[in-house]
């Protein structure tokens, strides 16, 4: 539930959602976590494995499509410029869709 939540609110509010979002799931973990189902097991030396692939949500592609697509700064020239426009740029990810250069994103930082 709180990963759809904020899957939400970082579709709504960009990086205010992400940390708002991030912050619940926190907050939920470190008060609930003794009794998040599936409980621990002691049968099982206690091995949390279920209930941290419960969290793989915070990596799957539909919050990084929605991380990736937040607009980070707005160029006048280029419009608004998105963190995967940057990774592009930078070459750290490859997208066929973004075309902007280095020097463009730096230039829309400036």
């Amino acid at each position: 539930v709180a990963n759809l939540l904020l899957l939400s609110n970082v579709a709504l509010d960009g990086l205010g959602g992400l940390a708002d979002g991030l912050l619940l799931v926190r907050e939920l973990l470190g008060q609930y976590w003794d009794g998040v189902y599936p409980l621990l097991d002691a049968d099982d030396d206690n091995d949390p494995t279920f209930r941290i692939n419960a969290l793989t949500g915070l990596v799957a592609e539909p919050l990084l499509q929605l991380v990736w697509a937040i607009p980070l700064v707005r160029s006048r020239a280029f419009g608004p410029v998105n963190l995967r426009a940057a990774l592009n740029a930078a070459g750290l990810q490859r997208f066929a869709s973004e075309t902007l250069s280095p020097e463009q994103i730096a230039g829309a930082f400036a």
